[in-house]
């Protein structure tokens, strides 16, 4: 199972949620790839649309469905 290095694009903990992945990845990997408005854009479709209905699934369990539901 791929659950060992975050920065290998893995999971680095199965019990993760995808709430706690999303903030890691707007804090940490999104700043200077992308312009300030795109940063921005990204950070409100977190807030606003991923963040509460996927939130608190465990990212190690997201599915395709879940996301085609969204």
């Amino acid at each position: 199972m791929a659950l060992e290095n975050p920065d290998a694009g893995t999971v680095p903990d199965e019990r993760i949620t995808v709430k706690a992945f999303l903030e890691r990845w707007s804090a940490h990997n999104l700043p200077g790839v992308v312009a300030e408005s795109t940063e921005d854009d990204y950070h409100d479709t977190v807030r606003l649309h991923l963040s509460p209905t996927l939130g608190r699934k465990r990212l190690a369990k997201l599915t395709v469905l879940d996301v085609d539901k969204l």
